[in-house]
């Protein structure tokens, strides 16, 4: 019972965090603040109030609609906040009051914003990126030296000093031959978040990451395309195909995922 009020108390810290997300999904792309101004209508251009700034339910009292000007309001902020606050909760119910519960949160509010930037305007900017990477260098450096053990909670294995680099060579050095091979087949962005996941995570986990990428990525192609939401010769962005694969091995583990993948292809094998 504790654990599910808990898990409620996070979900709705979620909403809250997911409502700054939108913020930054909005103005990191367009070199604004993050902080100033404040958060306007994006019709009236009017200073939006504490009563329009509660997270989903400002959208469902008003209808979806603008309070001062009437202009509809995209549902998307609100799927921000839920799908931000849905993660918060499901990474808390399953690791708990731990330090990978807060790294996760760092980790899923990142995923987040890089995804829907990338999926807006097809791309993923440096600063975030750069940022990331040189972060999960000095990160790692410093619990290489200090508290070592802090890693292996984290990440559920050991890092020594050399795989971070090993990890960033393995993601980017991946995606940029095939960026070389295929002609601008692999953006720039996403080249630099798998080096920002291998500085962090090292070359077990992006190795994962890469590998669900791609599968996850074939399948979610094929449906929009079938579903006709994107032509074959249409620009699918990556990014958040790498993201959601990232947290999926982050919440369930990298040595998980490759057991599961290894009994996979054996159940295979068995039934051929």
């Amino acid at each position: 019972m504790e654990q599910i009020i808990f898990t409620f108390i996070f979900f709705i810290f979620g909403l809250l965090v997911g409502s700054f997300l939108n913020v930054c999904i909005y103005r990191i792309p367009s070199g604004y603040s993050v902080v100033t101004p404040r958060s306007h209508c994006m019709n009236c251009g009017t200073i939006l109030s504490v009563k329009d700034l509660i997270p989903v339910l400002s959208h469902l009292f008003t209808g979806g609609l603008c309070r001062y000007c009437g202009k509809p309001v995209s549902f998307r902020y609100s799927l921000v906040e839920l799908l931000t606050a849905s993660l918060f909760a499901a990474f808390f119910y399953n690791f708990g009051f731990a330090p990978i519960t807060v790294f996760s949160f760092a980790v899923i509010s990142y995923m987040i914003i890089i995804s829907f930037i990338d999926f807006d305007l097809f791309i993923i900017p440096d600063g975030l990126s750069i940022g990331a990477m040189i972060t999960g260098i000095m990160l790692n450096f410093l619990m290489f030296f200090f508290t070592t053990s802090q890693m292996k909670i984290l990440l559920g294995y050991e890092l020594d000093l050399y795989d971070p680099l090993l990890g960033i060579l393995l993601g980017a050095g991946f995606l940029f031959m095939i960026a070389v091979i295929f002609d601008g087949g692999m953006g720039g962005g996403d080249i630099k978040l798998l080096a920002a996941i291998g500085a962090f995570f090292g070359m077990k986990f992006t190795g994962v990451v890469l590998g669900l990428s791609f599968a996850i990525g074939a399948v979610g192609g094929i449906l929009l395309i079938l579903t006709k939401i994107k032509g074959r010769k249409d620009f699918i962005p990556f990014g958040p195909y790498i993201a959601l694969s990232c947290l999926l091995t982050l919440y369930y583990g990298a040595d998980v995922i490759i057991n599961k993948f290894q009994r996979f292809l054996w159940l295979i094998e068995v039934n051929l």
